[in-house]
């Protein structure tokens, strides 16, 4: 059994802790650095405290188990936490039935333990982290969420779109606002009106005045030399009459062109390394997010800085040390971060500079990379490098990911739940990137 650490919420907390308390359905949809976990944890120690809590089950990604541990430890009920991390499948079942009061565990368990039947449980709270995990309603682990049951239903988000209505229509099903598989669920109208009451979103600039500022920079790059000619022989010696598949891999191979030539040029390396250089930004801690992971092992190996790798098929001991590393270092340091790995359960308010070395399809992704620098307790401006190769594959991408940002600025931020749906990407779309149209 634990106690909870005494504290003294924001008051945007504090109506968050009592939106979640008084709906059984809801969507928690505050931007990254705010706090949701804490809110959560707060919302269930007072349910407890009222006779309205036994047992809760949190659902989120495996790497963030122990934070979750951490903040229930700290700030949730006084009771005993358990976690599946590290369990076996049998195991798992067995906590699953057991009294305690909180129990943790990951998607990955989850799709495993509740399907295809659902083991006996009974929790009060279900509390679904990183719930754009859920936005296919078809996908398998959409599924097992629909069967861990719940008497109370919580979802949290920072980017509960990321393409389309269609993802906020899968969550309100998973919510059991709207039926189950139902067209309502792909109509913007019905979508708005299942969620009124139960939706829930700050903005840090909002609700954070004095947290230090975002300064975004842009820096378009051109390619010349070796990466110039490869680019332009990969992407002329086509005979463009493959399928998707084969322009998402010929896109992939552009954009790793754009990265870095055969030879190790790179017009994006110079451009990082005039960054680290630059007498202004001494000492700069400076976070690299690529979404390749050959890419920041290549960088590791370049850079003449302390760089630390942080990367998904590292240990977890391995990328805490990294962290930590990074975070203690005295004078310039790099922490290489993979978008898939940065993108949850990191806080890194040291950074300095962040640079998005590559472009992502969906801006989200980035904007969660980015939000793990530029939250509470940092000190002064967060500086971003937005590395963009012009005359390119990029280029065209990131024209594709503002069409996205404007869509979720008018359904999630402004509540107009009327833009066009952005579906799955066809030939046509790729060949457009690939400026073939």
């Amino acid at each position: 059994m634990t106690t909870a650490e005494p504290f003294e919420l924001r008051d945007y907390q504090e109506q968050g802790v009592r939106f979640l308390s008084a709906t059984d359905r809801a969507l928690l949809a505050d931007e990254m650095g705010l706090g949701k976990t804490v809110q959560v944890a707060v919302a269930l120690a007072r349910l407890r405290a009222h006779g309205g809590l036994r047992r809760a089950l949190i659902v989120c990604p495996a790497s963030l188990q122990l934070n979750w541990t951490r903040e229930l430890r700290r700030f949730g009920p006084p009771c005993a936490v358990r976690s599946t991390q590290d369990l076996g499948e049998s195991d798992r079942e067995w906590l699953y039935r057991l009294p305690v009061p909180l129990t943790i565990t990951s998607y990955e368990s989850l799709r495993t333990d509740f399907l295809p039947v659902a083991p006996r449980t009974d929790f009060d709270v279900v509390v679904f982290d990183e719930a754009q995990r859920l936005k296919n309603r078809d996908s398998v682990t959409t599924w097992a969420a629909h069967r861990a049951g719940g008497s109370r239903v919580w979802l949290l988000s920072a980017t509960p779109l990321e393409n389309g209505v269609a993802d906020l229509g899968s969550l309100a099903e998973v919510l059991g606002l709207l039926p189950r598989g139902g067209a309502a669920s792909e109509d913007s109208a019905q979508v708005q009106e299942a969620f009124q009451g139960r939706f829930l979103r700050r903005r840090k600039v909002d609700v954070l005045r004095e947290l230090p500022p975002l300064i975004v920079q842009e820096m378009p790059l051109r390619l010349s030399g070796q990466q110039r000619t490869e680019y332009d022989d990969l992407l002329h010696d086509q005979e463009w009459n493959g399928g998707v598949a084969d322009l998402l891999a010929l896109i992939t191979r552009l954009k790793l062109v754009c990265n870095r030539a055969s030879d190790g040029s790179s017009v994006k390396l110079d451009a990082l390394r005039l960054i680290l250089d630059d007498p202004a930004n001494e000492p700069a801690k400076v976070i690299v997010i690529s979404q390749y992971t050959r890419t920041l092992r290549w960088l590791a190996e370049v850079l003449e800085e302390r760089s630390m790798l942080y990367v998904g098929d590292l240990s977890a001991t391995a990328r805490d040390q990294a962290l930590r590393a990074f975070q203690e270092a005295d004078g310039t340091a790099v922490l290489l971060l993979s978008l898939k790995a940065g993108g949850v359960g990191l806080n890194i308010p040291e950074a300095t500079h962040v640079v998005l070395f590559d472009r992502w399809w969906t801006p989200a992704a980035e904007d969660q990379a980015v939000a793990r620098a530029h939250r509470f307790g940092r000190v002064g401006a967060l500086l971003v490098y937005s590395f963009r190769v012009a005359d390119s594959v990029e280029d065209r991408i990131v024209q594709i990911a503002q069409d996205k940002t404007d869509i979720f600025d008018q359904v999630v931020e402004d509540g107009m739940v009327g833009a066009a749906e952005v579906a799955g990407w066809s030939r046509r779309d790729l060949l457009a990137v690939l400026d073939r149209t």
